[in-house]
């Protein structure tokens, strides 16, 4: 948790889509939302890291390890893994 923000990962029943999201842990309020690319297997996450000196939360895929601002739910950084 990040300033009140719990941040999930789901996949809706028979989509085959992962979406990560922040909620504010006492009123359940959708924050922000990213959703990953079709077809994305996450191996790990997602944490919660502190990277550049700010909150980010960060997933690992099948081809890379990607992070989220934990505040705004931007993406800040993609590195691809082999």
């Amino acid at each position: 948790m990040h300033d009140g923000l719990v941040v999930t990962l789901t996949q809706p029943a028979g989509t085959g889509m992962l979406t990560l999201t922040a909620v504010h842990a006492e009123t359940g309020e959708r924050v922000w939302s990213s959703p990953l690319p079709q077809g994305t297997t996450v191996t790990a996450g997602p944490s919660l890291i502190t990277l550049e000196g700010a909150a980010r939360v960060v997933v690992a895929t099948q081809d890379a390890v990607l992070a989220w601002d934990a505040v705004t739910g931007k993406q800040r950084v993609k590195v691809a893994v082999p």
